[in-house]
Formats: structure tokens, C-alpha cells, sequence
């Protein structure tokens, strides 16, 4: 059973109040989910607040949930707006990063890791609505439409945030590079 139709099964059940179904979900999404919650709030136990919080909203609203649209996109809009809110509360504009592994040899793990810095001190300069939709399509992976349903906006305005936040990025590192000279 592929994760799609998985995760629709799964939903079906857990609108009945199947607590073990719930757990599946839970364990499914977990970690992509704090993942993507920590690379927005910088913070390790705030992400973990957020994500348990995320879980209980998806059990608290599970009778608003369709089976058109898919788990995965609800889920992180959920905790879009979890983070949406919890920026608002503290008033703190968190630069949004995803940490990198590397697993090469020393010297380029060296080069990468500089050019990570130089990528996350640009992302720090962007503004946020570029920012989010450059780190879910280039650290995250998700596609332009789950972009688009995470963030409940339009395909086409996704596509133009993550070219216009790409080239913002580049402008950043490269002024900052000729500065260095």
C-alpha cells in the first residue's frame, strides 16, 4: 500500500476515533513534521511543543478533514499556522534553516560547510515569504502544489516566490563575496 492511499485509509479510520490508526499517522509524519517545525522556529523544544501540537489538532479537527485534498499538505498547514501564530505570540522573526549532513572527506565537507554559511546568512537576509518557500521546495522537497496548499496560496505565486527568493539569495552571497575581496 503506497503512503497516499495509506494515509487516506488511515484518516478514514482515525475520523471514527481509531486511536491506533492516529498512531500510525503520528508515526509517519513525526519527524518530517519537527523537522520542518525546527528549520522555522530555531528552537528544539518549541518544535517539539509544536509538533505534539500539530498531532492534537489534527485529532481535535479529524471530522474536517477530506479526503480530496492530501494528509501530508493539511498536516503542514496545520503547523504552518501553529508557527504563523507562535511568531506573532513572541514577536520573533526566526530566520528559517535546515541543517545539512555531509558525509564526504574533510575538505570538502570544508567547502560545503562555508557555502551552507553563506546560504543561510543569505536566507537570513531574504524576507520571510521568499525565505519559507525556498526552504520547502530546495531543503524540504515538496512540490510546488503541496507548497501552494501549506501555504494556501496559488501554484503560479509559489513558482515566483522561490525564483524571486533563489535570485535574492544569489545577490546576497555575491555582494557578500565582493565585499570579502
Amino acid at each position: 500500500m503506497d503512503n497516499k492511499k495509506d494515509e487516506k485509509e488511515l484518516m478514514k479510520k482515525v475520523k471514527k476515533g481509531d486511536l491506533a490508526a492516529f498512531g500510525e499517522l503520528v508515526e509517519m509524519y513525526e519527524k518530517p513534521l519537527f523537522y520542518f517545525i525546527q528549520s522555522n522556529v530555531k528552537d528544539r523544544d518549541t518544535a517539539l511543543d509544536l509538533t505534539h501540537d500539530t498531532f492534537m489538532k489534527v485529532w481535535k479537527y479529524k471530522s474536517s478533514y477530506t479526503e480530496q485534498g492530501k494528509f501530508k499538505s493539511w498536516l503542514f498547514r496545520i503547523a504552518s499556522n501553529l508557527i504563523k501564530n507562535y511568531m506573532k505570540k513572541n514577536k520573533r522573526n526566526v530566520p528559517l534553516f535546515k541543517e545539512f549532513e555531509y558525509k564526504d572527506d574533510k575538505q570538502s565537507n570544508l567547502e560545503k560547510k562555508d557555502m551552507v554559511d553563506k546560504v543561510k546568512s543569505a536566507l537570513d537576509q531574504i524576507p520571510k515569504k521568499y525565505r519559507v518557500a525556498v526552504i520547502l521546495r530546495d531543503m524540504e522537497g515538496k512540490s510546488y502544489k503541496e507548497i501552494a496548499d501549506i501555504l494556501d496560496i496559488a501554484t503560479g505565486t509559489v513558482k515566483s516566490r522561490i525564483s524571486r527568493g533563489r535570485k535574492m539569495i544569489r545577490n546576497v552571497i555575491k555582494n557578500e563575496t565582493m565585499e570579502e575581496v
